[in-house]
């Protein structure tokens, strides 16, 4: 199992280190890398519940609604009706979110875009669909 103790390290490394670039490009916005995550989420997907919010980040439904006030009070964040659920209502982007999401793919872009990848597209698109079929994995471990 060497190989994969290997590929999850490398993995942490990664993601400590696009932490460090997230947090460094959004510094100026008063924007943390975990409400990037959100504003980004509630940008591709639409408004969603709290609760889903939470799941996918494996955190509580509690420290999900602690974040999401924050950015409401911010005006990132709105609340809307959930025609599904009448307890558990929706979050949305505000207009505000909104053109914080625009401006933060813009800024993301252009930092990828900067230098020149070390991988190529193919090696991308197999990295991505290696993640994609050990997602699972980890989520029933």
């Amino acid at each position: 199992m060497t190989e994969m103790a290997d590929f999850i390290d490398s993995l942490r490394e990664a993601f400590f280190a696009l932490r460090g670039l997230s947090t460094r490009m959004l510094a100026d916005l008063e924007c943390s890398p975990a409400e990037r995550g959100v504003i980004a989420e509630l940008g591709k997907e639409g408004p969603r519940p709290v609760p889903a919010m939470a799941r996918i980040r494996g955190i509580s439904r509690q420290a999900m609604q602690k974040a999401v006030d924050a950015m409401i009070e911010r005006g990132w964040l709105r609340t809307e009706p959930n025609p599904e659920h009448a307890r558990s209502q929706l979050i949305a982007l505000t207009p505000a979110g909104d053109k914080l999401w625009a401006l933060i793919r813009k800024r993301e872009a252009a930092a990828l875009t900067a230098r020149e990848l070390p991988v190529s597209a193919t090696e991308l698109t197999r990295a991505t669909s290696v993640l994609a079929k050990l997602k699972p994995f980890f989520e029933e471990a």
